[in-house]
Parts: structure tokens; C-alpha cells; sequence
């Protein structure tokens, strides 16, 4: 009895916490799993762990996860339905891959130049900024001549890199709420269904 009373008090980290709350809500195997914000707060490698969990869980027990969520990746990487509610008003209900292709299929491009620039706009294209001397522009792959736009950035400036990839799921929520007029992404309500 001594040895239990007298060992050293050990506390789960953030990240076990959160997996031993999750394992607790599966133990009675509930149809509907609901979760808040369940990757807040936790490092790179926790995160993904949790994430392939809820996807092992969706897939193999046929839990329906319904995830209020601010960080976007965790939609992405867990969830195969979404919706989104705007000042308590559902403006979208689907698929991440619909909602890209709904909003023109964004692209973004990262351009590293030598000068430091305070505004870069090519062609009606604004650039925004980003750390030092980086810009970032989203643009619809279908309306821009992207190849144009490389062109002309390494004719008139020394570009020291360059990448092209998607816009990030951040950035196809913020262009939806900026059509749907909202200014501020603090005042918006998430929610997502898996």
C-alpha cells in the first residue's frame, strides 16, 4: 500500500489526454462520435496520429464523426463530408474536392525574389505578401496563364525560388467567406461531418 501512496505522480501530456478521451467515447461504440476541436493545442506527429485514428475508426467501425473544428487540416485529412455554417446559416454542404472545383480550382504560387517589394501585381493579379521578400498569389488555374506570369516575374525581377502547388483548404474556406462577405474569419462557425 506504501509503494502505490509514495510513487512519483505521473501526468498525461496533451496528446495522450486527448487519445485516452477519444478511446473512452468509442467504449460503448456509438454510431455518432462528436468531437471539439480535437487537435488543438497538440505537436506535428500527435496530430496525425489522432487524424489516422478517426479515419481507422470512420472506415473500420462505420462511426459517423461529427468534428467542430478551426484547423482546416484536420477537415481535409478526416473528413469526406463538410459543412459550413456562416453567421447560423449552412452555406455549403459536400465534398473538399467539389467545394475546390466550385471555387475555380485554386492554385497557389510562392515566389522568392531578390528585391523586396511592398506590392507585386501582375496583370490585374495581386500578390500577397508574405515573410521577407516571399509573395503569394491564388489564382483560378482555368482564368490564369500561369506561365505568363513566370514569365514576366523572371524577366523583370531575380527570382531566387519558385514552387506552384494547390491552395491550401485555408485558403478555399477564406475565399468562399470573402464571397459570402464575411470580413473577419474569427466570427465564423465551423462544422464538419465525417
Amino acid at each position: 500500500m506504501g509503494s502505490f501512496l509514495n510513487s512519483p505522480v505521473r501526468q498525461l501530456s496533451l496528446g495522450q489526454r486527448m487519445r485516452a478521451e477519444i478511446a473512452i467515447s468509442l467504449l460503448h461504440d456509438p454510431e455518432i462520435l462528436f468531437l471539439d476541436e480535437p487537435t488543438i493545442g497538440l505537436d506535428v506527429l500527435a496530430k496525425d496520429n489522432i487524424r489516422q485514428f478517426l479515419r481507422k475508426v470512420n472506415q473500420e467501425k462505420n462511426v459517423t464523426i461529427l468534428l467542430t473544428t478551426h484547423d482546416l487540416q484536420d477537415i481535409e485529412e478526416v473528413c469526406s463530408r463538410m459543412l459550413i455554417v456562416n453567421k447560423g446559416n449552412l452555406v455549403y454542404d459536400g465534398t473538399t474536392m467539389k467545394l475546390r472545383e466550385n471555387l475555380g480550382n485554386l492554385r497557389k504560387i510562392r515566389v522568392e525574389l531578390k528585391e523586396n517589394l511592398d506590392k507585386l501585381v501582375i496583370n490585374d493579379l495581386t500578390f500577397q505578401n508574405g515573410d521577407g521578400n516571399i509573395k503569394y498569389l491564388i489564382y483560378e488555374r482555368e482564368l490564369t496563364n500561369i506561365l505568363e506570369v513566370i514569365d514576366y516575374l523572371s524577366q523583370k525581377y531575380t527570382v531566387i525560388d519558385l514552387s506552384i502547388e494547390a491552395a491550401s483548404i485555408e485558403d478555399v474556406i477564406r475565399r468562399l467567406y470573402h464571397q459570402l462577405g464575411a470580413s473577419n474569419m474569427n466570427e465564423l462557425d465551423r462544422g464538419v461531418i465525417s
